[in-house]
C-alpha cells in the first residue's frame, strides 16, 4: 500500500504542476519524497525552487498555483493536512489506511 500512496501523490502533484504551468518545465523525480513513518511528513514535494527558477516566477507564486490545482478527491485515503513552508516545501499528512494516523510537522 505504501508504494501505491507514493505513486498516487506523485501523480496528483505532477498533474497539478502540468495544469498550473504552461509550458510545463521538466519535473524531477527527486522532488517527491515519501516517508512511510510519517516524519517529517507523509509526503513532501520539494521542487518549488527549481520550478520557480525554470519559469522565472517567485516560489510563492509557484506554490499558490500548485495548491490551486492540487486535487486529492478519490485518492483512496484521507489527506489530513497540507502545510507549505516558507521555502515552498509542500508537506502532506495523511490518515493511514487501517486507522493509524501519521505524526509529523512541516
Amino acid at each position: 500500500m505504501n508504494s501505491e500512496i507514493e505513486q498516487v501523490l506523485t501523480d496528483r502533484f505532477t498533474r497539478a504542476i502540468k495544469r498550473a504551468l504552461k509550458p510545463c518545465p521538466l519535473i524531477g523525480p527527486k522532488w517527491f519524497h515519501y516517508y512511510p513513518g510519517g516524519k517529517p511528513a507523509d509526503f513532501v514535494f520539494s521542487g518549488v525552487g527549481k520550478l520557480a527558477k525554470a519559469t522565472g516566477q517567485k516560489p510563492r507564486r509557484i506554490t499558490d498555483l500548485i495548491m490551486r490545482n492540487l486535487n486529492f478527491q478519490g485518492v483512496g485515503f484521507t489527506v489530513r493536512d497540507v502545510k507549505v513552508s516558507r521555502s515552498g516545501r509542500i508537506s502532506v499528512f495523511i490518515n493511514k489506511p487501517g486507522g493509524g494516523d501519521s505524526v509529523g510537522e512541516a
